[in-house]
């Protein structure tokens, strides 16, 4: 991803350019923040509430009834105590059966799950075009994928980058969750990771590949947990994960260069696939957490905006902070060029970001979850 200065906001998406970076407000951040418990577990608190107090009730009035079996009159069969006895058991079996349908909840995002895929995909190495550990992790993709989604696809594309240039194919890992569905949503990250390490304080570390934990893991290590999640409890709405390579080997001052997966994908699928919005979650790892609305977002995509950062703040996930902070040209603006509503979750204040320090180390299971629920949030209650 690429930084954007604020005032090409004023202009088309269509005819983006790539600028300096310039930040659209001051630096200073507010602090992390997670809430607990979540409205699920208060929920589920609640029905047991009920649960014990009616359950207490039956289990008196059932007491009263055979107590009262060897008082009862002998103008009266004893059957009809026996029928009324068992009537209330069977209220009582379906008034228990209910309320633990009702109290059946959604699956709950777990951090530490996501951090596992993170680690997964850095153990990999660096994936950058045509290494071994780009072969590798985009193996690893593809079988964890397949475990979860109805079908999954691979698009292949060849690119161009670097100076001098060169050749490379790329390949985005597509996976559907019942395909069958027409009201579908996309949710998306990048897999790959950046060639060389040119922000790297260090000039010696400049031609060094970067390893990517929280460039290029993060996102992908979400969303591989949401495939699972999809997997055990399905959504209503048609779920598609795209895991886009070739984000991250542009070159500066060249737009054309950067995202280039999500540009093959919105080429090939632009007029056949209309998902009601997308989310992208790119760099959501880091331990300090700070998720500010991206500027092509909220001109493009309010609505999605809306919707998430809306939802964070019901689940008291103060992480997600409703204010416009980057302009970031980013898997999301090749879909919001193809009509798609596209709204990127990016933290991009983190300092290791495309140097040889961006390890997982620098990322946390907490971050990771906070993401996590939002997302799964929105999803499953669209």
């Amino acid at each position: 991803m690429q930084l954007i200065s604020r005032f090409l906001l004023r202009s088309e998406i269509i005819s983006l350019k790539r600028k300096k970076a310039v930040t659209m407000r001051s630096p200073q951040k507010p602090a992390n923040g997670f809430s607990n418990p979540p409205w699920i577990t208060a929920f589920q608190i609640v029905c047991a509430v009920v649960l014990t107090l009616k359950l207490v009730k039956r289990i008196t009035s059932l007491l009263v009834i055979l107590n009262s079996k060897n008082s009862v009159s002998t103008s009266v069969s004893p059957f009809a105590a026996i029928r009324k006895t068992g009537m209330k058991r069977a209220q009582l079996f379906f008034m228990i059966l209910a309320c633990a349908i009702a109290c059946k909840s959604e699956p709950v995002f777990d951090g530490n799950r996501a951090m596992a895929f993170l680690v997964a995909q850095c153990d990999f190495g660096p994936r950058t075009p045509g290494s071994e550990g780009h072969r590798l992790c985009r193996e690893y993709l593809i079988a964890e994928i397949t475990k979860h989604a109805d079908e999954v696809t691979t698009q292949a594309f060849m690119y161009t980058y670097g100076s001098p240039s060169q050749v490379a194919t790329g390949y985005n890992i597509i996976g559907r969750f019942q395909p069958g569905k027409r009201d579908r949503l996309l949710l998306c990250a990048h897999w790959d990771t950046r060639p060389w390490a040119d922000e790297d304080p260090d000039p010696a570390n400049h031609q060094k590949p970067v390893l990517g934990a929280n460039d290029g893991a993060s996102g992908v290590a979400v969303l591989l947990h949401l495939a699972e999640l999809f997997a055990q409890n399905p959504p209503r709405p048609g779920i598609d994960i795209v895991f886009f390579d070739a984000e991250d080997a542009g070159s500066h001052n060249q737009n054309q260069t950067w995202a280039l997966g999500s540009a093959a994908f919105a080429r090939e699928y632009a007029y056949s696939y209309n998902p009601r919005y997308a989310i992208l979650v790119d760099m959501i790892g880091d331990n300090n957490l700070n998720i500010y609305q991206e500027g092509y977002s909220v001109r493009y995509a309010r609505p999605v905006v809306n919707k998430l950062w809306d939802k964070a703040a019901e689940l008291g996930i103060s992480a997600f902070i409703p204010e416009v902070s980057y302009v970031v040209y980013d898997d999301h603006v090749p879909l919001l060029q193809a009509g798609i509503q596209a709204a990127d979750i990016i933290d991009f204040d983190y300092k290791y970001w495309h140097t040889i320090q961006d390890t997982p180390d620098k990322c946390s299971p907490a971050s990771l979850e906070a993401v996590g629920r939002v997302v799964a949030a929105v999803v499953y209650e669209d």
